[in-house]
């Protein structure tokens, strides 16, 4: 006669483990699921989503929060770039000032092209290669396939540069990579 799972303490424990795995991959809307990057997405595509939206409704908040933030920046991305290195006698202000004027004249651009147009997100595309680091990937050369009011589709470089950082994505920079 086979014991019911309950009374066995090994299936008791590997059924939590699968609970626990389970509940790690769900997240709240909006939300980062304990991961490292606030207000970050579950996927390029709901990311991108989310910014389509924020840029036909112009909101620049929105927009800024769905991007890396200078923090974020400071914590994960810096320490692990080459250009780092004390050796390079490059500093974190100079290269994140760069980073955030870029992708801030580029956001601006970009929602001005949008602003109050009736588009869809069709679909998101990798052009460039993927920059993988100990803690992130970074994937450059992004573009998306819209659909405009008429229903005709055309690519469309809406994020230069995505993080992914615990399964999860953010707009590292709105300006095309370099």
């Amino acid at each position: 006669m086979q014991g019911r799972p309950r009374n066995r303490p090994a299936l008791r424990g590997l059924a939590l483990c699968i609970l626990a795995a389970a509940l790690s991959l769900t997240t709240p809307p909006g939300g980062n699921a304990g991961g490292r990057l606030e207000n970050a997405a579950p996927s390029m595509e709901a990311l991108a989503a989310r910014v389509i939206e924020a840029m036909v409704q112009e909101d620049s908040q929105t927009l800024r929060g769905l991007a890396l933030s200078e923090e974020g920046f400071r914590q994960y991305v810096w320490p692990e770039l080459p250009v780092s290195d004390t050796r390079t006698n490059v500093s974190f202000d100079y290269v994140w000032k760069e980073v955030a004027y870029r992708s801030t004249m580029w956001m601006n651009r970009l929602t001005k092209d949008l602003s109050g147009r009736n588009v869809k997100l069709v679909r998101v595309l990798h052009r460039g290669k993927a920059f993988r680091y100990r803690s992130h990937c970074a994937w450059s050369d992004m573009m998306v396939v819209l659909s405009d009011e008429s229903g005709q589709e055309r690519e469309y470089p809406l994020f230069g540069t995505l993080i992914e950082m615990d399964r999860r994505f953010k707009v590292y920079s709105y300006a095309p990579y370099d």
